[in-house]
């Protein structure tokens, strides 16, 4: 069974060659990509048995009881760590499982009541062989019904956001099958309904946890949900980025996502938003990008708010429910994650100190310093009006000089591992 290998993609190479009795040099070229391998083992029927369990808890209100064992937000956090804690038993424990509590004074109540609440972020933290590029994909396993305020109402949130929650936990289980260079943290939050809070709390503890995020994104919403009479589009999902400028880092971010997408999982497309977020809606990657962190959202292509936030008839006609969410439509949801963290957490780091220089020329200057790990470089450029990257030079060295009139381009550099991953472009200012 692939949950019990543990081993990394290019282990299985070197094993193969060592049987046919090729060298280790020989065999370094052919290694299998861990995004392909991973994007295989992604199961939809995991994913909606996950939506199902943390259906069953009732609510998951972040104000509600948190000593039952059945019912309630703490009986879903002690279920999310315990299969946290499975997935990493079936690797040899070298998933981290980590809890972050912590407590704050909330408005509990309509006229204004404030109470200490304690909310529990719970995470894995699967840790690379070198560098301290860390990626993280986050979920939040809270919920809520038409009440804001009402913490005993059915609210099974199998939607919003047991799916996002659930595509989590996936991607702990295939990626804790491969040795990464860089870090990974899977991270489901509370609070995500009361104003972002345990997001906003993970992202300010980052310096007192050890840990330095190079890039996220978060799943919100991402079953597909469906329902009579109603259009749904079960081909593409939502990615949502903000930014000052067309070369941000988290629109990079999600060109590498669509890229990948398209490479991986070409049946199901990436749709970009280059907006931070739907429209008077916000989501967990807010407070990493507001510390300039590379972060985005996903969502489903279309939603259905007739089951959002929605109390749960007796005919069961509205409600978040699991039998209005798609397995099929997470697992796609899902391999795109598992492909992307895949790639990122494979390649070199961005290259530092991107240079452009130009003007009164024909002739663009391009300089960069070495990505450690790298054995080469692409030079990226596409016209000012296209979205997506359309020319690509590689350079062996750090610095090339291109007879390109630098007015009519955006430019980016990417680094090239040794098994070819390429990672997050730096997009460089024209100086």
């Amino acid at each position: 069974m692939f949950s019990k290998l543990c081993i990394a993609a290019h282990s299985i190479a070197l094993a193969s060659a060592a049987l046919l009795g090729v060298s280790v040099q020989d065999a370094a070229e052919p290694q299998p990509d861990p995004a392909k391998l991973a994007v295989a083992e992604v199961s939809g029927a995991r994913l909606l048995a996950n939506v199902e369990a943390l259906a069953s808890f009732g609510t998951r209100h972040t104000f509600s009881e948190t000593e039952s064992e059945t019912h309630g937000i703490g009986a879903a956090r002690r279920w999310i760590e315990s299969e946290l804690r499975a997935i990493s038993a079936g690797c040899n424990d070298r998933l981290e499982v980590r809890t972050q509590a912590f407590k704050q004074n909330l408005v509990v109540a309509d006229g204004g009541k404030v109470a200490e609440i304690e909310l529990v972020n719970v995470y894995g933290f699967l840790p690379g062989r070198v560098g301290n590029q860390t990626f993280l994909v986050s979920g939040h396993y809270d919920s809520i019904c038409g009440d804001r305020y009402d913490v005993d109402c059915d609210a099974p949130g199998a939607n919003d956001d047991a799916s996002g929650t659930s595509v989590v936990l996936e991607c702990a289980r295939v990626l804790s099958q491969f040795h990464f260079d860089a870090n990974l943290i899977f991270l489901c939050v509370p609070g995500e309904e009361q104003g972002l809070i345990g997001s906003f709390h993970f992202s300010e503890q980052l310096g007192a946890e050890g840990l330095e995020v190079t890039a996220m994104f978060t799943n919100d919403i991402v079953g597909g949900a469906h329902g009579p009479g109603f259009e749904h589009d079960h081909s593409r999902v939502r990615v949502f980025s903000g930014g000052d400028a067309m070369d941000s880092g988290a629109r990079e971010l999600s060109r590498l996502i669509a890229d990948t997408a398209q490479l991986h999982v070409p049946e199901f497309a990436v749709r970009e938003v280059y907006q931070l977020d739907r429209n008077r809606r916000g989501g967990d990657h807010i407070p990493f990008h507001r510390l300039e962190i590379p972060a985005v959202r996903f969502t489903e292509a279309r939603e259905d708010y007739r089951r959002q936030h929605k109390y749960v008839e007796a005919d069961e006609s509205t409600g978040d429910l699991p039998k209005f969410v798609s397995a099929d439509y997470m697992a796609q949801v899902a391999r795109v994650n598992v492909a992307t963290l895949a790639r990122l957490a494979s390649a070199p780091p961005t290259p530092q100190r991107f240079r452009v220089f130009g003007g009164m020329s024909h002739t663009t200057e391009l300089s960069w310093d070495a990505s450690p790990g790298a054995v080469a470089y692409e030079v990226l450029w596409r016209e000012t009006t296209a979205n997506e990257w359309q020319h690509f030079q590689r350079v062996e060295g750090t610095e090339i000089d291109l007879e390109i009139t630098i007015d009519n381009y955006y430019w980016g550099v990417r680094a090239i591992g040794a098994a070819g991953h390429t990672g997050l472009p730096a997009a460089g200012p024209r100086q």
